[in-house]
């Protein structure tokens, strides 16, 4: 495994579209399978603190929070529709084999 990285889920038990919370160190990761790639940034949506992988969908190349539909880019975090205006913490994300690896470090 590489160092600094932890594993959290599979590729294979993470179907398209689909959005799923895991804990890395003492937070909250939103893990998303795009499609094309897997991504990874903080499970709490910066506006009001709902959780991203309950509420939120995927909506082409970004992620829109159903508690009130602040949307953020999924390759940067970076916000792209209010009412959030704080951009969420993204995680970086490495494939090994069928596992899914995620920076302890963030």
């Amino acid at each position: 495994m590489a160092k600094g990285y932890v594993k959290v889920a599979t590729v294979d038990g993470l179907s398209s579209g689909k959005l799923k919370c895991v804990k890395v160190g003492n937070e909250e990761v939103c893990i998303i399978n795009t499609g094309s790639s897997i991504v990874a940034l903080s499970n709490i949506c910066t506006h009001a603190g709902c959780e991203l992988a309950d509420n939120g969908e995927v909506d082409g190349e970004e992620l829109e929070c159903g508690c009130h539909g602040s949307r953020f880019k999924l390759a940067t975090g970076e916000v792209t529709g209010p009412p959030a205006r704080v951009n969420l913490k993204r995680f970086d994300v490495r494939i090994q084999g069928n596992d899914i690896l995620i920076s302890v470090s963030g």
